[in-house]
């Protein structure tokens, strides 16, 4: 089967992206509770058996939308901390680009993830370690600059949560 795009009934074709797009946006309007096969598939304007070319089940649509926010959220910083800098002040405007570009960045959906996690264990324990690789990288960064171990881990855990 081929999973790159559904066939829709009117000819046109959906994609993977498509509904993990759709799920993204329904999870930051409107939370977890609201993302539904059904509803997704009518914003979609597509039949709900498109859904299972591309997931298993709802649960995989949402273990593939936490991988999303990995992805994109946390890899961002991830990078953007990593980049070559003579100085720590252009090591933290590097930094600043993620929460300028929500390309890179989406600060609506970590707020929704946070939500979310309120609620279910198993989301808690990924935003916990994505946390820990974020508030890492940005101590690696700061200690590449001179910060002792120490002062570098309360200088980025105070650039996480004032974001």
């Amino acid at each position: 089967m081929d999973t790159a795009a559904a066939p829709l009934e009117d000819g046109q074709r959906t994609s993977r992206q498509d509904w993990i797009d759709l799920a993204r946006r329904t999870l930051i309007d409107g939370g977890v509770e609201k993302i539904k096969v059904l509803t997704l598939a009518k914003g979609l304007g597509v039949s709900r058996s498109s859904f299972y070319w591309f997931f298993k089940d709802r649960q995989d649509l949402l273990d593939q939308l936490l991988d999303h926010w990995e992805q994109t959220n946390t890899t961002a910083i991830v990078a953007h901390a990593a980049r070559p800098a003579k100085t720590i002040a252009e090591a933290i405007l590097n930094i600043f680009e993620c929460w300028i570009d929500e390309r890179l960045y989406s600060p609506r959906l970590d707020f929704a993830i946070r939500d979310w996690a309120r609620r279910d264990a198993s989301v808690r324990t990924r935003l916990d370690t994505a946390e820990a690789t974020r508030v890492d990288a940005l101590a690696a960064m700061y200690e590449r600059h001179g910060f002792s171990a120490r002062d570098a881990s309360i200088q980025a855990k105070t650039c996480m949560k004032y974001k």
